[in-house]
């Protein structure tokens, strides 16, 4: 058995190996915003969010069955519900939200999404400062 602390870089314990074993089927997540060079969106005008679940790459794939999508224009203090994102054929939900003024806002957009998969498997991520709003 090798130590921690030998600079082989390997674990502090043996394995007998992967035989048999499987990767799990876990939700990942890919977004696709329409943001300008500078990482923005335009503020008071609709924005469509668009985000691509899929099971990771080395497991099972697992059919996406629903997705809901939150916006919060406050660094997350509230929440807004977006309107129920639609499901395309390749498997992306999109759905399009309209931006308020700058004024009303910290000046940048938060998301919160929460996908499941058709086994009950679930992702809930949070991307404060997703996007700045200009």
């Amino acid at each position: 058995m090798s130590s921690a602390h030998d600079g082989s870089g390997r674990p502090p314990f043996d394995s007998a190996g992967d035989e048999g074993q499987a990767p799990l089927p876990l939700v990942n997540n890919v977004w696709d915003l329409p943001l300008d060079g500078d990482n923005a969106a335009r503020a008071g005008a609709p924005f469509t969010l668009a985000f691509k679940p899929a099971t990771n790459y080395d497991a099972t794939p697992v059919p996406m069955k629903d997705a809901s999508l939150d916006v919060s224009y406050d660094g997350g203090t509230t929440w807004r519900a977006a309107p129920t994102p639609v499901k395309d054929a390749q498997g992306a939900f999109r759905t399009v939200v309209r931006h308020p003024a700058k004024a009303g806002t910290n000046g940048f957009v938060a998301l919160r999404v929460k996908i499941t998969d058709e086994n009950g498997g679930r992702l809930e991520q949070t991307v404060t400062n997703a996007c700045r709003l200009k």
